[in-house]
């Protein structure tokens, strides 16, 4: 098999995987299905080096002329010619290479070591037909022989199929590579082309976005942790917010965006920036070359396409786990593609935020409030990708290859010994009736076909031979199963009513028309059992390796050993087992057949039959508890834990077992249900101690923030339960969502000092200066809060980017707390780091208008407000501060030097004419007033001089 047919086969291999996993995840967040198809088509160009490396598992599957189609026809194949003198004189066996380009001879008559030479597979034998048994004893040939050769290829050896004469011409492979090469070579032109289009549309005729555009876009890189620079740019041929980017991010905005409200604006900058921060420009790129590497296999194209929308429901998921009305989201993705009648008319490349195809399915999961919108956690991401890279390595390593029973054996042309282009090789006496001691040696170290299986007593795929793999398709009376290992294949068709004996071993009756067919393949050995219901009755038929035999007690006890299994791993007739193991032993007797019962899915399904049908006592249903805990799938041991409840309650004597249930599910979504389930009763002090601990493995932040303010709303804990409650909240990663628990904490009742301190030292884990400044303004307006309190507050204050929420948080503070004057320092400190003129001036009033001031403190408020560079800002701050009227006399200095530095004339007039009125001016003080106001305007310096006579 060729390299690129090797590839080729891997790729339709790791796209089927990918599917079954996508379908399992089919209720998982988006963000997992997004990481599944991207790791996928990671792997699709990841195939060729893998192929490159050269590791082969040949896997007997294909005609012979498949896998031998286009190889070289210079390619020497091995073959091996007995040759000797007599029989018990010396023999050896010479190897000499045969390509496939020379001519081969045929063997009339071929003797018993040719044929079983044959039958094993890569044997060369060369016969002379024309001499005696005398001249073989002697050596010697009386004439030149007429020689013929018999090459027949071993397993897996290729001889060449032509597309064209047996003279020359590309091979089939050859014609197929160049088409594929020539339609990856367009496909990957045209993403380049789709790429060159996006930088156009970012960099040519674009606009820069609004000052407070910007502003919004830099306080929510922040909070998303996006540290790589992102430009924001308008760009009047774009209908919708767009992003691209493969190392420099640039998110295109509509010039409509202007009229969009502050919330919207906020959730399309959120979705883009959601693009960015997983990097979906490159893996939007790399997933359009695998498709184009592997354009041939329709599964790449669908691929693609998954991928694009996963990425697309992701970056959803985030908006909405922000806290954002999802039918206001809704909304804004229907109002932008309503002005898209057309399309987005957007590059390929750039990641538009809307287009009309799929907008359906969007909405809905947008206003599906069961979906699970969780971020895929960094550890399950590098999970996902080294085991998809592994898997398609194995993948990559099976090549398949002619089947033994179907290798061909080349087409023969006689030609005369003599003839100068026949193919050298060793002229041989044909050998007695039996070999010679050299050519039984030979025979032997050749390959031998394998004995047949004994029959089994189960069916092959449910041994202990590696994974196994089901395919189940129903469709109203008709059911299709495939189960299939690394060593064998089991299928199964039921078609219309089928009844089976009440001990499982064999069909009762049919209906008319009904069909029930097994079929059990291990390796070659094959046998099949097809069952047809007629007017008269039942007609039963049996295969054996293809060849139909009798049907014979073997066909009955091979029937009777698998319908057992049948059942045990599918739910086929499971309500009437169930009916009927309950009436013929009650629930002992299903808890026994439950115990042999594999898949979690088909024991689930047993024991809620049970429980609709059968009232159990509380040890019975315990016992359910305790089969769901044994569960491998998440998904089955949390709705059965949730159906115990849901039908007999949740008793005292359910609660251990359920919670120590619980410990074992890996699956966030499922252990949050049920949690939060055993959270709604009542749970003693231990018990809600241990539900905490068992939330704090909660990886997803959105589950472990419901289930935790589920428990801050309960108000039922101990001091234990409310430490172990802040260590569990320790480890959420999500502004949004710890912000959401502590908010719920603080609303529980009133805190202890200890936990008013615990919540300030949290708040510094709060990347979001709108969620960090909410909590702390709360805590200081529900607190009176003093000593290491203040310090915490304001030092978790000064790391808020925010000037806006430097001012809110500290003006909070000042009007409540007990402040020394380390505490002032820091807050005049963060009032000089402000940049806003309007905010620096509200925190300096605060500061003025809480306490008077010592004349070292006013000082330090004249020196940070001698900064401000907005003239109404450090007049109206000045005017304040003579409001105090306990100036001393450096004080009064100090404010006329801080007047100097107003331009305005109307501002610097009405400072003089403050300070002038309420202070008795002489000397050098006097001076430097007459001094200001000489560069005032005639009104204003007149106004002035005659404030400072009165």
């Amino acid at each position: 098999m060729t390299m690129m047919g090797g590839v080729a086969l891997a790729g339709v291999a790791v796209m089927g995987l990918a599917y079954l996993f996508d379908r399992v995840a089919s209720r998982a967040p988006a963000s997992l299905r997004h990481a599944i198809w991207t790791t996928a088509l990671g792997l699709l160009l990841a195939l060729p080096a893998f192929e490159a490396m050269g590791v082969r598992i040949e896997v007997p599957v294909l005609p012979a002329w498949v896998a031998s189609a286009g190889e070289d026809a210079d390619e020497p194949v091995a073959s091996a010619s007995v040759e000797g003198t007599a029989v018990g004189v010396g023999a050896s066996l010479a190897v000499t290479e045969v390509r496939p380009s020379d001519r081969i001879r045929p063997v009339a008559s071929a003797s018993p070591v040719t044929r079983r030479a044959a039958a094993a597979g890569g044997i060369s034998h060369t016969v002379d037909r024309s001499a005696s048994r005398s001249e073989v004893g002697s050596g010697v040939a009386a004439s030149a022989p007429a020689v013929t050769e018999v090459v027949v290829p071993r397993a897996g050896e290729q001889m060449a199929t032509r597309a064209g004469d047996a003279g020359g011409g590309l091979t089939l492979l050859e014609v197929f590579a160049l088409i594929w090469a020539l339609g990856a070579l367009t496909l990957a032109t045209g993403v380049l082309a789709s790429h060159l289009a996006a930088h156009r549309l970012t960099t040519v005729g674009v606009d820069r976005a609004t000052p407070e555009a910007n502003r919004r876009l830099a306080a929510l890189r922040v909070e998303l942790g996006i540290r790589r620079p992102v430009r924001l740019v308008v760009q009047p041929a774009a209908r919708v917010p767009a992003t691209w980017g493969l190392r420099s991010p640039v998110i295109v905005l509509p010039p409509q965006y202007a009229s969009w409200s502050t919330e919207s604006f906020d959730r399309v900058l959120l979705h883009e920036l959601a693009h960015i921060q997983r990097g979906d420009c490159v893996t939007y790129a790399m997933g359009a070359l695998a498709r184009a590497l592997h354009w041939p296999n329709p599964l790449a194209w669908i691929a693609v396409k998954r991928q694009r929308a996963e990425s697309e429901y992701a970056c959803d998921d985030l908006v909405l786990s922000r806290g954002e009305a999802a039918s206001d989201y809704a909304q804004d993705l229907l109002g932008l593609v309503r002005s898209l009648p057309n399309g987005a008319g957007l590059p390929e490349a750039s990641m538009a935020m809307a287009r009309p195809a799929g907008l359906g399915s969007r909405v809905r999961a947008v206003l599906d409030p069961t979906q699970a919108r969780d971020r895929l956690s960094r550890p399950t991401a590098l999970a996902l990708v080294a085991g998809t890279f592994a898997l398609g390595f194995a993948t990559s390593a099976f090549v398949p290859v002619a089947s033994a029973q179907q290798q061909p054996v080349a087409a023969v042309e006689p030609v005369a010994a003599e003839s100068p282009e026949a193919s050298p090789v060793v002229d041989v006496p044909e050998p007695p009736a039996e070999p010679t001691v050299l050519a039984a040696a030979a025979l032997e170290a050749l390959p031998q076909p394998r004995p047949a299986a004994e029959p089994a007593q189960e069916l092959c795929v449910f041994r202990d031979e590696g994974g196994r793999s089901t395919n189940v398709v129903s469709n109203d009376d008709e059911i299709r199963i495939r189960w299939e290992t690394d060593g064998c294949r089991v299928d199964i068709e039921i078609e219309g009513e089928v009844d089976f004996s009440d001990d499982d071993t064999r069909i009762e009756s049919m209906a008319r028309d009904a069909v029930f067919e097994i079929e059990e393949r291990i390796g070659r050995d094959r046998k099949r059992a097809r069952f047809e219901g007629t007017r008269t009755g039942i007609e039963r038929r049996y295969w054996v390796d293809g060849d139909e035999v009798e049907w014979s007690g073997e066909a009955d006890a091979w029937i009777a050993a698998v319908l057992p299994q049948l059942f045990r791993h599918t739910t086929i007739n499971a309500e009437a087992r169930v009916r009927r193991m309950l009436d013929d032993g009650g629930p002992d007797r299903l808890f026994a057949e439950a115990a042999l019962i594999e898949s979690d899915h088909v024991l689930r399904t047993y024991l809620e039959l049970m429980m609709e049908a059968e009232r159990l006592d509380e040890a019975e249903y315990a016992r359910v508890i305790d089969f769901a805990a044994d569960m491998d799938s998440d998904h089955g041991a949390g709705e059965l834990l949730l159906r115990v409840v849901e039908t007999a309650g949740l008793r005292p004597a359910f609660q251990g077992p359920m919670l120590r249930a619980a410990e074992g599910i890996d699956s966030d979504h499922q252990k949050t249900r049920v949690l939060e389930t055993l959270l709604a009763s009542d749970l003693s002090p231990s018990q809600i101690e241990a539900v905490l601990e068992s939330a704090a493995t909660i990886d997803s932040d959105h589950n472990l923030g419901m289930l935790l303010s589920g428990v801050a709303r309960s108000g039922r804990w101990t001091e234990v339960s409310r430490s172990s409650f802040l260590r569990a909240l320790e480890s959420i990663e999500s502004d949004h969502n710890h912000s959401m628990v502590l908010e719920t904490f603080l609303d529980s009742g009133t805190l202890s000092d200890d936990e008013v301190g615990q919540v300030l030292d949290m708040t510094q884990g709060l990347d979001s200066d709108h969620n960090r400044g909410t909590i702390l303004q709360r805590i200081a307006a529900e607190y009176t809060l003093s000593g290491p309190q203040v310090t915490a507050y304001l030092r978790s204050a000064a790391q808020l980017d925010s000037d806006h929420q430097v001012a809110m948080t500290t003006e909070a503070i000042l009007q409540r707390a007990d402040f020394t004057q380390e505490h002032l320092a820091l807050v005049l400190t963060m009032a000089d780091q402000v940049a806003s003129d309007h905010q620096r001036a509200t925190i300096l009033k605060n500061v003025i208008m809480r306490e008077e001031l010592s004349a070292r403190e006013l000082d330090e408020v004249l020196m940070v407000a001698s900064g401000l560079s907005s003239d109404h800002q450090l007049g109206s701050t000045l005017s304040l501060v003579l409001e105090d009227e306990t100036l001393r006399a450096d004080g009064i200095m100090t404010v006329l030097d801080a007047v100097g530095r107003i331009d305005s004339s109307h501002q610097r007039s009405m400072v003089l004419v403050n300070l002038a009125g309420l202070y008795a001016l002489d000397g050098a003080q006097r001076d430097r007033y007459l001094e200001l106001a000489e560069d005032l305007s005639r009104s204003d310096r007149q106004r002035v001089r005659s404030a400072l006579r009165r």
